[in-house]
């Protein structure tokens, strides 16, 4: 049986659902940069560190109000703040030195048939300083285009990542041309598939009649590349012309006194707004089921698996005009367009959306994510290139 060390954040859902296809035909180990819970039949290493977050991304509905003490709190905010959120990744790079030295002795004694890095920083960082010859690295969303772009030390370390790496895995083919550019040799094997794994469609399936109303999901969080007055002020203008219009916003709830405040400075109706804490795969999918058009408004972005889920459920997408999405969705197509930054763009979009939920493209879109995005077919696809490492 082949042997497989995965350096990750085991707190994230990304990295669960991409690790769990391996349970049952591999030993299958976790090396985590962060203290997460247990996952069944993997075994999980914790690395030391000082500079992380919560042991949990989502808490439990019954005690989340107690597990998010102020510290948690002030620290959501601060990494909204572009100063703050590029001294908070320095901070974590003074972990690297203890970090690498231990995966070093663990890859060592483990000796796996394969190791792959779901992220460049700083899992990558990680595999590239543990003397394994033939890893294998991923690239999320910001990695090139925010975290290599605007900080001179995570550009050098993903350079070095990119020129040691034995395979490269992006979740769009924008990130395959900037990994090039940015030391990536042209003769190592490259491969486009969602961060996550895909899309499952047992959980992320439409109904049996797809959603009509003026309703919009927001599930994405607040972060510095988030233009969330962009979709507040364009709701607002909604509100004039469709009485019912209604807006969702999945965020930890650490960031909704945030929202609360924007949506009274932009004297927003709040009757039709629900503001929702993250949540679980399930209930995520019975909201997007729920709701017919699924927005995004992103200053930079990968190939967002929330688009990709929201789309095998039939949601209309109305999406940052970014190169990588646009690798998925044509405007006016299957799908609409806008700059982030522009709220009359968001407002023009999305009542193009509205006008549109009776088009047959949902259905194409559905069809879409079913014959390129499907989970069990992108990861046995992965199983075979794992296959071609030992």
């Amino acid at each position: 049986m082949r042997k497989i060390v995965f350096i990750a954040d085991g707190r994230s859902d990304h990295t669960k659902r991409w690790i769990k296809f391996f349970v049952n035909n591999s030993e299958t180990i976790l090396i985590s940069t962060y203290d997460c819970d247990p996952l069944p039949g993997i075994k999980t290493i914790v690395l030391p560190g000082k500079f992380r977050m919560s042991k949990q991304l989502i808490s439990d509905e019954a005690n989340q109000l107690n597990q998010r003490k102020l510290m948690s709190r002030l620290l959501a905010f601060l990494l909204r703040v572009e100063w703050a959120a590029k001294l908070w990744g320095l901070l974590k790079l003074l972990d690297l030195f203890k970090q690498s030295i231990r995966v070093k002795f663990l890859i060592r004694q483990i000796n796996p048939d394969v190791v792959h890095a779901l992220r460049i920083p700083n899992e990558g960082y990680l595999a590239a300083f543990s003397g394994h010859k033939h890893f294998i690295v991923s690239s999320w969303g910001s990695d090139f285009i925010d975290t290599a772009k605007n900080s001179t030390i995570n550009r050098i370390l993903t350079k070095i990542t990119l020129k040691k790496t034995g395979s490269f895995f992006s979740d769009c083919h924008r990130d395959i041309d900037l990994a090039i550019k940015h030391g990536l040799k042209l003769e190592i094997p490259r491969f486009v598939f969602p961060g996550n794994g895909g899309v499952d469609m047992n959980i992320f399936h439409p109904s049996s009649e797809l959603c009509r109303t003026h309703s919009l999901l927001y599930c994405r969080g607040l972060s510095r590349v988030t233009c969330i007055e962009t979709l507040i002020i364009s709701y607002k203008m909604l509100q004039e012309n469709f009485k019912d219009v209604s807006l969702t916003i999945m965020s930890p709830i650490v960031t909704h006194s945030q929202l609360t405040h924007l949506l009274d400075k932009h004297k927003v109706h709040r009757a039709k707004v629900n503001l929702l804490d993250f949540s679980g795969s399930k209930k995520l999918s019975e909201l997007m089921r729920n709701h017919s058009i699924f927005v995004s408004p992103m200053l930079s972005d990968g190939l967002p698996n929330s688009m990709l889920e929201a789309m095998s459920c039939g949601m209309v997408p109305v999406m940052s005009n970014l190169t990588s999405i646009s690798e998925v969705i044509t405007n006016n197509v299957n799908g609409f367009l806008f700059e982030a930054s522009s709220h009359t763009e968001l407002y023009t979009a999305l009542c193009n959306a509205f006008q549109n939920l009776d088009s047959p493209f949902r259905f194409d879109n559905i069809k879409l994510i079913n014959d390129k995005f499907n989970y069990v077919n992108c990861m046995e696809k992965v199983s075979r290139i794992y296959d071609e490492k030992k």
